[in-house]
């Protein structure tokens, strides 16, 4: 069985209510978009594409041992956009202001 698979950390609860009045605020303007609940957005890392489950687990178990001792950076949200543009999005996307180096480390 495949699963998509990415590499990818939780948004702050702040991050999640702005995101969450953003995607309120163009789901009122465009119509035919699936949004993505609150709950679910997350910052995308690496997009590793569709991955058998031992894959999956083997990715988990070495993002896990590479993370170990680390501590959360110091991160700011960027500007907003979206592919392939703003008005007829496909994926729309958050970009980090501050701290984007220490994240992918």
């Amino acid at each position: 069985m495949a699963i998509r698979t990415f590499v990818a950390f939780p948004i702050p609860p702040a991050w999640e209510a702005y995101l969450g009045g953003v995607t309120k605020d163009l789901a009122g303007r465009i119509r035919g978009v699936s949004w993505t609940r609150p709950g679910n957005l997350h910052l995308t890392i690496r997009f590793l594409g569709d991955l058998g489950e031992s894959g999956a687990a083997r990715v988990g178990d070495a993002v896990a041992r590479g993370a170990e001792g680390s501590t959360a950076p110091l991160v700011s949200l960027g500007a907003i956009g979206a592919f392939p543009k703003i008005e007829k999005p496909r994926v729309v996307w958050a970009g980090i202001a501050r701290g984007e180096s220490e994240l992918l480390a």
